[in-house]
């Protein structure tokens, strides 16, 4: 692997790797669990989602996370969004001690 393959980072415990595939392996199934937990989607769509983006890039020493969120429409868009953030953050946190800056979010609302 290359080095641009591994995401650095430095935190209390010291200074640390991790694959970037990794982070967005785990970001993206974080929020999927999250969907399926307010069942949002159906379980064929939740295959196809596995093509979508998460986008890790780092500013200024900072972690952030673009993500793409299909979600049905006549749903709690915000309250939704604001538990899938809590969640990715509380993850990283708690599996790596990163902590994440920013994550925005893009919601494409699905017909079901």
């Amino acid at each position: 692997m290359k080095k641009s393959d591994y995401f650095y980072f430095e935190n209390d415990e010291g200074i640390g790797a991790v694959n970037r595939d990794a982070l967005i392996y785990v970001a993206y199934q974080t929020s999927l669990e999250m969907l399926d937990m307010y069942q949002l989607l159906p379980e064929e769509q939740v295959k196809k989602l596995a093509r979508k983006k998460v986008i890790l890039s780092e500013e200024d020493g900072k972690v952030n996370l673009h993500m793409y969120i299909p979600m049905k429409r006549n749903v709690n868009a915000r309250e939704v969004c604001e538990f899938i953030q809590h969640e990715v953050r509380r993850v990283f946190l708690h599996m790596w001690n990163i902590k994440i800056h920013r994550i925005d979010l893009t919601i494409d609302m699905i017909e079901i």
